[in-house]
C-alpha cells in the first residue's frame, strides 16, 4: 500500500481548492443559465395567462425542478473529475428539471371552483332550449336573436365559434346566468362583429363599413322595445385593440334613446371593465356605472 508524504497532501490540497474554485465559477454560471432560463418560463407562462387566465405554476413542477438543480450540484461535486464536466453536469440536468417545470406548467390549468350552491343553480339554469336566428355568416356575426316573454341584450368582444345550431361555452353561460336573472329571451351582439376564436386574432386594422353595419343592426333590434336590459359581458380585452372602445361608445350611442339599464355580473376587472361570462359563477346582475 502506497504511503502518501506530506507533500502529497499539500498537492492534492492545492488541487482540491482549485477545483472548488473552478466548480464555483461553474455553480455561478450554472446559477446564472437557469435563472435566465426560469425568467423565460414566467414570462412564457404570463403570457399564457394573458391567453387563459387559468393557467397557474405548477408546484410540483416547481418541486421536480428544485430537486433536479439540486442534484445536479450534487452529482457534479461528488463524481466528476474536472471543471468542464462538472460543469456540463450542471448544465444539463438543471435544463432537464427547468423543461419539465415549464411543461407541467403549460399543460396545467386552474379549473373554477363551484361550492354546493352554484352547482345546484347550474343544474338548474339549463331549461332555455337554445335555438336562435343568426344575423350574419361564418365569417361575421352581427346578431345571435332568441325573443322569450323578456329578452336581454348582451354585448360581447367579438363572436367566437358558436352559430344558431351550437351554443360555444361562452354562450352555455350567457344562458344560465341569463335565466337566473329571470330572462327567457336574448339578443347577443358584440363590439366588432367579425369572427375570432381569441381577441388577439382580431385584425389590427379596423373596418369602418363593418362596423357601421353592426350599428344598424342594433338598431333594427332596438326598434320598437319599450324595456331594454343590457348585460355588458366583453371583458378585459376590450383594450386588445384601439378600435374596440370607440365601438362600444358608439353602441352605447345607439341604445341611448331607450334608456337602457346597464347590467354586469360578479366583479369588475381591475381596469374597470365588465368581466366575461365564461367561468362566471351564477349570480345576480349588478347595475353598471356608466359615467
Amino acid at each position: 500500500m502506497a504511503l502518501y508524504t506530506p507533500i502529497d497532501y499539500n498537492k492534492k490540497a492545492k488541487k482540491g481548492i482549485k477545483s472548488l474554485e473552478k466548480m464555483a465559477k461553474g455553480a455561478v454560471v450554472g446559477g446564472a443559465v437557469a435563472y435566465g432560463a426560469a425568467k423565460s418560463t414566467q414570462r412564457d407562462i404570463t403570457q399564457n395567462k394573458r391567453k387563459n387566465p387559468n393557467i397557474e405554476p405548477s408546484i410540483p413542477g416547481c418541486i421536480i425542478a428544485l430537486i433536479f438543480i439540486i442534484g445536479s450540484f450534487v452529482l457534479a461535486f461528488t463524481v466528476c473529475d474536472n471543471f468542464s464536466d462538472g460543469l456540463l453536469t450542471v448544465l444539463g440536468i438543471s435544463a432537464v428539471g427547468i423543461l419539465i417545470f415549464w411543461l407541467m406548467s403549460k399543460f396545467s390549468e386552474k379549473k373554477p371552483s363551484l361550492n354546493t350552491e352554484e352547482q345546484k343553480i347550474d343544474t338548474i339554469a339549463s331549461k332555455i332550449q337554445y335555438h336562435p336566428e343568426q344575423i350574419g355568416d361564418d365569417e361575421v356575426r352581427y346578431a345571435l336573436v332568441q325573443e322569450g316573454k323578456r329578452t336581454l341584450f348582451v354585448i360581447g368582444l367579438n363572436p367566437s365559434t358558436a352559430s344558431a345550431e351550437t351554443p360555444d361555452p361562452t354562450m352555455q353561460s350567457v344562458l344560465r346566468i341569463a335565466e337566473y336573472n329571470g330572462y327567457d329571451g336574448f339578443i347577443m351582439i358584440n363590439l366588432y362583429p367579425q369572427r375570432a376564436t381569441q381577441p388577439y386574432n382580431l385584425p389590427k386594422q379596423f373596418d369602418k363599413a363593418l362596423h357601421e353595419n353592426n350599428l344598424q343592426i342594433i338598431r333594427e333590434l332596438l326598434d320598437g322595445r319599450n324595456e331594454v336590459n343590457v348585460w355588458l359581458a366583453y371583458g378585459a380585452n376590450a383594450n386588445r385593440r384601439d378600435y374596440l372602445i370607440p365601438c362600444f361608445e358608439d353602441i352605447v350611442k345607439v341604445f341611448a334613446p331607450y334608456n337602457p339599464k346597464w347590467y354586469y355580473i360578479n366583479t369588475l376587472t381591475k381596469e374597470g371593465f365588465p368581466p366575461h361570462p365564461l367561468y362566471q359563477r351564477v349570480d345576480h346582475f349588478k347595475e353598471y356605472p356608466m359615467e
